[in-house]
């Protein structure tokens, strides 16, 4: 089984010159078998083709396979790819309950087959046994309940992990497959009432949005650069990441699994509707649950992953082109592989809905940019609120891009809703901190960018004010960064 972390973009996999796969998304993961093209004993030849179809993103994309490649191999009885699935439903300081689901497979019969599970605390000392018998004659789904006493947490800034060993022993007591799946004992919620909290202690986000290069190094997810990365950002202050705005490397899901560091996980920068003329709207549509799953499968173990973004200022957020349906079909998709964990999505204001003011071509623009004269913003406000409603009613909190101002508005308007801060300016960091602490529904505030990336380049310059320009992204040479971040 190949497993490809990321490939850039459209890629094609082909064995011994048959084509195997492809795979349009450049940032979700995706697995391929090779078990049919294998020639045992001889040399084959594998392939990787990627596309670098441009314009298709907003940012620097990088082309290639920019990320990790691994090969998985399992005989014919084997633990299933991806389908081990740990959960915490029950977390004190006493006592953890963890539960753990999975699948086991067998081309052959093997009587008397066993899956065995060791539990591992953060210290490697074996604290829970289980193991499920009566296996060996088909495909079967075990699960376990292991107690834990006295559970060393996992929390911001505390990477406790355990690690659990799955053993698929024959009657002979060999291991013919084994795995090794780590994970954290820990509670996360988001409400109104509350916030964010984090075994059962509220926490406002200290939150910083990143993209997936890594600099002068370009799109390439050396693991050693992505935990440098983490690291720093969390020397800094920084609590929370927001993986803008495709899924995370899996480098940069153990850093911050092993740092203590919240990881905001993001499908999708659009859906159907296009942001540059190739983008992965040409997909959207055939790919999104494929892709969706490919996420959600390799993160939802990860202690970090708070929640699931299924989308960054998508244009369908105000109702049309099947907006909130969409929005309920992604959520539904992500809750079904992962009820464990909220789903969210980036929200911006109107700046692509009809001007609530025909007469008026400034009514109604985003409220983010001081230079942008809104007549009514009470008005604006309300048509932001009744188009936006259907969407966010899918989800269980809301991110709000460059919004803050809302805050106090529209926890009138919806008193059930908990929001976070998805997107704030640096520029506005006093008073987008302030509205988050002074409204108990918000969860925490994420600054754009924590980490300067390659693309939009020279959109966080410092000029002399020209309102004419402020958006003229990107700048002529010699810019190439951002320049917006806080590193």
């Amino acid at each position: 089984m190949l497993d490809l972390d990321g490939a850039y973009c459209c890629a094609e996999v082909f064995l011994n010159g048959d084509k195997l796969s492809f795979h349009p998304h450049g940032y979700a993961p995706w697995l391929v078998d090779l078990s049919a093209g294998l020639h045992p004993g001889a040399a084959d030849r594998l392939r990787v083709d990627t596309s670098g179809l441009q314009p298709s993103t907003r940012w620097y994309s990088g082309s290639g396979l920019y990320r990790d490649v691994f090969l998985w191999t399992g005989g014919e009885a084997r633990i299933e790819p991806r389908a081990t699935f740990v959960t915490t439903p029950e977390v004190s300081a006493e006592r953890a309950l963890v539960r753990i689901e999975t699948r086991v497979a067998f081309d052959r019969p093997v009587p008397g087959a066993v899956l065995r599970a060791t539990l591992r605390d953060p210290t490697g000392a074996d604290v829970a046994h289980a193991e499920c018998g009566g296996l060996g004659g088909a495909a079967a789904a075990p699960t376990f309940a292991l107690e834990v006493a006295r559970p060393d947490r996992w929390d911001l800034g505390h990477g406790a992990l355990y690690a659990l060993r799955l053993a698929l022993v024959g009657p002979d007591g060999a291991a013919l497959d084994e795995e090794t799946t780590r994970f954290g004992i820990r509670t996360m919620t988001f409400d109104a009432a509350h916030g964010f909290r984090i075994n059962g202690r509220s926490e406002k986000l200290r939150g910083g949005c990143i993209h997936h290069d890594n600099g002068v190094l370009g799109a390439a997810a050396f693991p050693a650069a992505e935990r440098r990365r983490a690291r720093l950002l969390q020397e800094a202050g920084f609590t929370a990441i927001r993986s803008a705005h495709n899924p995370p490397s899996l480098a940069m899901l153990e850093a911050c699994d092993e740092l203590g560091l919240v990881l905001m996980d993001e499908a999708f920068d659009m859906w159907t509707n296009a942001k540059r003329p190739r983008d992965y709207h040409l997909w959207f549509e055939d790919w999104w649950r494929r892709d969706v799953e490919a996420m959600v499968l390799r993160d939802r173990n990860h202690a970090c992953v708070a929640s699931y973004s299924i989308g960054n200022e998508i244009s369908e957020r105000a109702g049309h082109s099947g907006g909130a349906a969409w929005a309920a079909r992604l959520a539904a998709e992500c809750r079904r592989l992962d009820p464990s964990r909220p789903v969210t999505s980036a929200f911006c204001e109107l700046w692509d809905a009809p001007k609530p003011d025909p007469d008026d071509p400034e009514d109604g623009k985003d409220a983010a940019f001081p230079h942008w004269r809104v007549p009514d913003r009470e008005r604006t406000d309300r048509l932001f609120a009744d188009l936006t409603a259907p969407a966010a009613a899918a989800l269980d909190f809301v991110g709000y891009n460059y919004m803050f101002r809302r805050y106090a508005a529209d926890r009138a308007r919806f008193p059930d809703r908990a929001v976070w801060g998805s997107e704030t300016f640096a520029r506005d960091f006093f008073d987008s901190w302030r509205a988050t602490l002074e409204n108990p529904n918000v969860c925490g505030d994420f600054v754009w960018t924590a980490f300067d990336y390659l693309g939009e380049a020279g959109i966080g310059r410092g000029a002399w004010h020209d309102p004419q320009s402020f958006l003229e992204i990107p700048q002529a040479y010699p810019w190439r960064a951002a320049w917006d971040a806080d590193l």
